[in-house]
Parts: C-alpha cells; structure tokens; sequence
C-alpha cells in the first residue's frame, strides 16, 4: 500500500472521529446549559430535538458532497 494513501486514510478516520466527538461535547454543553438555567424539565425533549438536528445536518452536509470534499482538501494536503 501507498504510504501517502496510508496515511491520507489514518488522517481522514481521526477527521471523523474528532467530528464526532465535538457534535457529543456539545450536546454536553446543552445539558449543562439547561441544568444551569433551570430547564432540565424540557431536558427529554430538547435532548432529543438536540440529536435530531445534529444527524440533519449531518445527512445534509453528506448529501450536499460537503463531506467528501472537505476530506479531499485534506488529503490533497497531505501530499
């Protein structure tokens, strides 16, 4: 295997996985913010409404070819 495609690959899976992890700290966030404020009352439906819009713009962002282009920019960096 091309060493550049190796590590052009490795590149693009921490890319995803750090993605991911944000859109989770920030549902964090949002929980917190509603404890602080007194809203966890609204916690089982904001929560939800919360993931729902964070996998929309996720399909939007892969269906628009956002995604694949945002890894190219970046794999093309790597070379």
């Amino acid at each position: 295997m091309n060493r550049k495609l190796f590590i052009g690959q490795r590149m693009n899976e921490f890319s995803i996985g750090h993605w991911v992890i944000t859109k989770v700290y920030w549902i964090v966030n949002m929980a917190i913010l509603l404890k602080v404020y007194g809203l966890e009352g609204w916690a089982p439906i904001i929560l939800p409404g919360l993931l729902f819009m964070v996998w929309l713009i996720g399909i939007f962002v892969w269906r628009t070819g956002l995604w694949d282009r945002y890894i190219g920019e970046n794999l093309r960096a790597i070379k």
